[in-house]
């Protein structure tokens, strides 16, 4: 397991009383600055002991904690830095020396080892489709995965619960739901699997369908609920002049559906057409609810 969090707890940490560093210099810090919305959703869930109220916008806005309006600016005018109209001087106060600890840029690293082990060719006959997603409580994470056959009817579950130490991050997706997945795919024997994210309708060809059929050596197909990247033209998504992906939809509700590994556009269309839904294709709207009702039950008694 990656303990991001840890690592974003010690670049914030490095930020002395009286100082403040943006969210932005946080990101680059961790890795890449695509990370700053990460940093925000953590300073939103610490408490007032974290000394998360020292990162800032880049323009030097303080904003607020979620639910605690004017705390942070209260914060840090106990620690001498004078905030003016919800602002601070960041001529004047802003502190850049935070530790590189570039473990973003490592998994990039690894995003592209796993690319290059990525086969797209046709697939051979499928019985079994596995289905998996994952809900989140907390530092919870709930996976379901399912066995259904051809037409959607589910034959078998299976559930696992772990513990989260990796927060969303736009195009990291596989470091984060990767454990929880494998712990409910664990045992289960497919033909197929159908993940809740994309496959190789990435920035860098390796969404988490991709990653999770390269570890396993399974087929996949990613299903994505939005547009990451890519332009849509009819019924497909292209990404660097090449089809990547198909889209099924009804109305404004769509979905964005690519080969991960060991499959092919026409694969997806094959499989997909025969089990689409309003809500998705059925063995995924299948492990959806199964994950939220664990989440909830979880909630509710303490005990998935």
């Amino acid at each position: 397991m990656i303990d991001l969090y840890s690592a974003m707890d010690e670049i914030v940490s490095s930020i002395p009383r009286g100082r403040v560093s943006t969210y932005r210099l946080a990101a680059l810090a961790l890795g890449d600055p695509i990370a700053a919305r990460a940093f925000a959703a953590r300073a939103a869930s610490m408490p007032e002991t974290a000394p998360y109220h020292r990162l800032v916008a880049s323009d030097g806005r303080v904003g607020e904690f979620r639910d605690r309006p004017g705390l942070k600016a209260r914060l840090l005018s106990s620690e001498g830095v004078q905030v003016i109209e919800g602002r601070v001087n960041l001529g004047k106060y802003l502190f850049e020396d935070l530790p590189r600890l570039g473990i973003l840029g490592r998994l990039r690293e690894e995003q592209e080892r796993v690319r290059r082990g990525i086969r797209l060719e046709p697939l051979g006959e499928v019985h079994r489709i596995a289905a998996v997603d994952v809900a989140y409580a907390g530092d919870r994470a709930f996976a379901a995965a399912v066995i259904a056959d051809l037409g959607g009817r589910v034959l078998e579950t299976r559930t696992a619960v772990t513990e989260v130490r990796f927060p969303y991050i736009p195009t990291y997706l596989s470091y984060r739901e990767l454990e929880p997945m494998l712990g409910a795919l664990e045992g289960l024997e497919f033909d197929l699997i159908l993940v809740d994210g994309n496959g190789v309708l990435h920035p860098r060809g390796v969404g988490i369908a991709s990653h999770l059929g390269v570890l396993l050596g399974a087929p996949t197909i990613g299903v994505a609920k939005s547009l990451l990247v890519g332009e849509v033209v009819g019924d497909r998504v292209f990404l660097d002049g090449e089809p990547r992906a198909l889209v099924f939809g009804y109305g404004r509700r769509k979905y964005y559906a690519s080969p991960g590994h060991l499959c092919t556009l026409e694969d997806v269309r094959r499989i997909l057409e025969p089990l689409m839904t309003k809500g998705g294709p059925s063995p995924l709207v299948a492990a959806d609810r199964i994950s939220k009702e664990l989440k909830r039950r979880f909630m509710r008694h303490g005990v998935a």
